[in-house]
């Protein structure tokens, strides 16, 4: 019960503890906050914000970023921040990514943080930065930078010559090679560390030894002059004693007979105070005998102790050896398996290099036969002069396509979006781009609503999805998404349809969103096939845009969210005076900032066109 109770007030106890540094760490938030506000000047606010991005390292990665970027960006527009501060935010944001296990981004501000350090900063500084720095490329397995990290960084620790330090590196450099497979460096740098432990051991127990033999020589040296003194004090005595014989014999032979009887008794009690005074001294002799035995003893003992340690390290230092020859028999027996696995894989490599290349060449023949039938943007462009095509594919081939036809005095021009992208959307724009030259250039079908129902059956028949499931066989639900529109140059007019993908239409300053039907076209589950057209007339101000998903899709900017459609309306009111040309140019560069870094999640398509 006593233990239940005690266990309970324990955690109690760490509950309160545990409160009362959150609050504490609380207070002091809103404290440098309110610094921050009152603050007069851009370097007081880094300094401030600086702490901030410190303390957050504890609570949140993500607000120790945001302040430690706040006060980067003030940093840009200051000229008289100490290098230091500098250094500091670099160190923060790089250990904030790394708790974000982001160790590219750790690694970008720990270099930075060194570029300051190695300029401005002290030897112990550039030892923590660089080590900082190799830490985290070892943790990023890097063991190259990681390696080359650590050597500077033991290189500057030599030059403070702490002999701590230098074991702690050769530590380091120890585990950096071990896990980078060079087994016999990785040997070479833990002798250098063992044989640094071991010889302050040596020189510790040298200077206890060294104590312990100064010691006994000073008592032995203190004894030998106190039995001296003894002596002295011996002599003394006893010549006052004969002296005080002989005193008394010559005044016994001038007495007379009477007083020779008193003059024997006083001799006997001199004799026998002389017998007391001898024995005392040889009970002090015999004292001072045994002490010196008990210290000499006492000293045996410690350098018995002493031999006994330094044997016991003997041995700990042989077993090791043994250890250690055994650990380096047992690494290249590894050593040898791997050589032997290492030809293996080498092998494999090559059967694999060799089957990715065959692969590789029928992809690229595929490329160059989807890449024949998109017509030239060139051909397009001596119909409609004022006319881009922004097309991004993710992998070689791709899963858009768009499609261009006259017929007659009209146009059909169409962005499609197939399932999927790589190989398998390559196979279905094979299969859209069949159907439609069948459908408007074969039975000159031109009403957008009426391509896209043919469409829709066309895919269906091909890919056989209107068939039942019969035992376990799969279905292909694969389709297309598009938008599709027919234009009569001769009378100014523009028809549109759309599957799941709108259309933009500029019109001077306004910008309108023509709806597609929400259904695609194929599909075992989509039995609708009646799509919606728009008609209208436009004029020479009109332009028109067809996309893909892709461009809205993707990821990017300081939050790494979809582009989506806002943004890209906004970029065309803002763009809508420049020539297709130039928009084109925008279009691209736009998305090529809004990605950076990140990885292209599909492929991209965007048409524009100027109705003039």
């Amino acid at each position: 019960m006593r233990k239940c109770l005690f266990f309970v007030f324990f955690v109690l106890f760490c509950v309160s503890n545990i409160n009362a540094q959150t609050a504490a760490q609380q207070k002091k938030i809103s404290q440098i906050e309110k610094k921050i506000e009152s603050a007069a000047s851009n370097i007081e606010k880094i300094e401030f914000l600086n702490q901030l991005a410190e303390i957050y390292l504890e609570i949140s990665a993500e607000k120790s970023i945001e302040y430690a970027e706040q006060a980067l960006k003030l940093l840009k527009k200051e000229s008289n921040v100490k290098p230091v501060t500098e250094a500091n935010l670099y160190s923060t944001l790089g250990a904030a990514y790394y708790y974000q296990e982001k160790m590219s981004k750790a690694i970008k501000y720990y270099e930075k943080e060194y570029g300051v350090i190695e300029k401005n900063g002290t030897r112990d500084q550039k030892i923590r930065s660089l080590f900082n720095l190799a830490t985290i490329s070892l943790q990023n397995k890097d063991y190259k930078d990681a390696k080359k990290s650590y050597e500077k960084s033991l290189e500057l620790a030599k030059q403070g010559n702490s002999k701590d330090l230098i074991a702690y590196h050769y530590k380091a450099l120890y585990d950096v090679n071990f896990k980078w497979g060079k087994y016999e460096e990785a040997l070479k740098y833990y002798d250098l560390y063992i044989s640094i432990r071991d010889s302050e051991l040596r020189r510790d127990l040298q200077k206890k030894i060294s104590v312990l033999t100064t010691q006994f020589v000073f008592e032995k040296r203190k004894r030998i002059e106190k039995e001296k003194e003894s002596l002295q004090k011996d002599e003394i005595i006893y010549e006052a004693n004969e002296n005080q014989a002989r005193l008394r014999g010559d005044t016994a032979k001038l007495r007379e007979d009477s007083i020779k009887k008193s003059q024997e008794i006083r001799l006997l009690n001199a004799e026998k105070e002389l017998q007391d005074k001898k024995i005392e001294l040889q009970n002090v002799q015999l004292e001072k005998r045994a002490r010196t035995i008990l210290l000499l003893a006492i000293v045996g003992l410690i350098i018995a102790v002493a031999a006994f340690w330094l044997y016991r390290l003997y041995r700990q230092k042989k077993i090791i050896n043994q250890i250690l020859a055994q650990q380096k028999e047992e690494i290249q027996a590894q050593a040898e398996l791997l050589e032997e696995n290492n030809l293996q894989l080498e092998e494999q490599k090559n059967l694999l290099e060799e089957r990715n290349a065959q692969i590789m060449d029928s992809i690229n023949y595929a490329k160059r036969i989807q890449e024949a039938i998109l017509i030239p943007e060139y051909e397009i462009q001596k119909h409609f002069p004022e006319f881009f095509i922004y097309y991004q594919p993710k992998d070689i081939v791709s899963g858009d396509f768009y499609w261009f036809a006259q017929v007659e005095n009209k146009y059909v021009l169409a962005a499609i979006d197939c399932t999927g992208h790589g190989v398998p959307g390559a196979f279905m724009s094979m299969i859209g781009n069949t159907l439609l030259n069948e459908i408007v250039n074969e039975k000159h079908i031109t009403a957008p609503n009426e391509i896209l129902a043919n469409l829709h059956t066309g895919v269906a028949k091909a890919l056989q999805q209107n068939r039942p499931k019969k035992d376990g066989k799969y279905v292909v639900e694969d389709g297309m998404d598009m938008t599709l529109c027919t234009i009569d140059a001769k009378q100014k007019r523009f028809q549109f349809a759309g599957a799941r993908n709108h259309l933009y239409v500029v019109q001077g300053t306004e910008l309108k969103v023509l709806k597609a039907n929400t259904f695609s076209i194929g599909g075992s589950s989509t039995t609708q096939n009646e799509f919606t057209m728009y008609d209208f007339m436009y004029d020479d101000k009109t332009s028109i845009y067809m996309l893909s998903d892709g461009y809205l899709d993707q990821f990017g900017g300081e939050q790494d969210i979809k582009f989506n459609t806002s943004r890209f309306k906004q970029m065309l009111i803002e763009n809508r005076d420049a020539n297709m040309r130039q928009q084109k140019q925008i279009v691209a560069e736009t998305m090529q900032e809004w990605k950076g870094e990140n990885e292209q999640i599909d492929d991209m398509l965007v048409i524009g066109l100027r109705l003039n």
